[in-house]
């Protein structure tokens, strides 16, 4: 059976009329009056009284009416199961730029029915772009967006980069930071800050102790007075849990927005990223 012919069974119930039926179905009355027909056939049981001017339901056209409410209801069901399914088995391929992303990522998932998993790897622009031409990643993310006619692009959130202090830190009463204030500073740093690396760079007379193992890392921040990185989105979502005043930067290079990128035939992808 056609459920199309069903459904449009069900809007001639709801308007009363052929005319108006297919009014409401953008079709003309003698496509919507075959469909009936056929309808008829498929069922081998006649759904309408027939008299002139004036179409109505039989006792059973009213029946099928009634049940194929509930049989699209099913089907809907169905359909939503299925799709729910088929996300959960997906594992998306995704390039980032910098470490916040991920956890960006993870929250926004998380919140979603579908329970998305992925698959991240921090990369360069060129290697990001190279990824997403050869099919290596169905999204990146980066710091501008992808121009190119292939490719869907839209802004994705904002991160933030704070300097962390200890509450008895002489810099901890500030509002505000600038560049000259790192200037003579011993901080310890997380490797691998991916754009963040554009703002380091700044700071020639900042002596930084590099840590590249993120427990390690967290467990030096807590115990010790240095000076570390924050940014919004690690704060927000509990990553750098230790107990810190986290004081915005005001220097270039301490505010990216992110863009998600993506194939146009892929675009639906972004969908399930929000």
């Amino acid at each position: 059976m056609n459920l199309t012919h069903l459904e449009q069974l069900i809007v001639f119930k709801e308007q009363g009329t052929l005319s108006k039926a297919a009014e409401v179905l953008l079709i003309s009355q003698p496509a919507l009056t075959r469909s009936m027909q056929k309808l008829e056939e498929e069922l081998n049981i006649p759904l309408f009284e027939r008299q002139k001017n004036k179409l109505t339901l039989t006792e059973t056209g009213e029946y099928v009416v009634e049940e194929g409410r509930k049989l699209l209801l099913h089907v809907d069901t169905f359909q939503e199961k299925i799709t729910q399914h088929h996300l959960r088995k997906m594992i998306f391929i995704g390039g980032i730029c910098a470490p916040g992303v991920a956890f960006e990522l993870e929250n926004r998932i998380g919140k979603t029915r579908f329970e998305q998993q992925f698959q991240l790897s921090q990369e360069e622009d060129a290697a990001l772009k190279e990824g997403l031409f050869n099919h290596s990643y169905d999204f990146v993310v980066t710091d501008f967006p992808v121009e190119d006619e292939r490719v869907y692009a839209e802004p994705y959130f904002k991160e933030v980069l704070n300097l962390s202090l200890p509450v008895h830190h002489p810099l901890a009463s500030r509002n505000v930071v600038q560049l000259e204030d790192f200037k003579g500073l011993t901080m310890l740093l997380r490797t691998r800050l991916g754009i963040w690396d554009r703002f380091i760079k700044q700071l020639k007379e900042t002596t930084f102790i590099h840590q590249d193992n993120d427990e390690t890392f967290v467990q030096l921040a807590e115990a010790s007075d240095l000076p570390v990185f924050t940014t919004n989105i690690t704060v927000e979502y509990g990553v750098s849990s230790f107990y810190r005043k986290h004081i915005p930067i005001d220097a270039p290079f301490t505010e990216v927005t992110f863009y998600i990128n993506v194939l146009r035939n892929n675009r639906e992808i972004i969908q399930h990223l929000k």
